[in-house]
């Protein structure tokens, strides 16, 4: 959003819940990307292959870890392209792209609005 703003010279302040330490790190997740997310990553200027990596071979595994199905992307899906990413490397991305105000370590507690706007 803050992207999007930033583009029509609208101001904005970016609110995260983490501390900045916390962004920088990964603990055991990354982000399956959306075709949804890069449309909305292409209106940005952002190309995937810059930061995030492509799916060749997707597992399906059971509770157990016991492998249930095995697709290539290529063959099996049509060629169909799934991305991956990071959390920390997504976020230094996006971080990068914007040059107004971050806030660690907050967040909003609530929005009232009233005939001069919302607070």
């Amino acid at each position: 959003a803050a992207m999007v703003l930033q583009r029509h010279e609208i101001p904005y302040v970016v609110l995260e819940r983490a501390k900045q330490a916390d962004t920088d790190v990964d603990v055991g997740c990354g982000w399956d990307i959306s075709p949804a997310v890069l449309k909305v990553f292409d209106k940005c200027d952002l190309k995937p292959q810059d930061f995030m990596g492509l799916y060749s071979d997707m597992h399906l595994l059971n509770m157990s870890g016991g492998l249930v199905r095995h697709f290539n992307c290529e063959k099996d899906l049509d060629n169909y392209q799934s991305w991956a990413v990071e959390r920390s490397t997504l976020i230094k991305t996006l971080r990068s792209r914007v040059s107004g105000e971050v806030r660690y370590g907050c967040a909003v507690a609530g929005v009232t609005e009233d005939e001069s706007g919302a607070t």
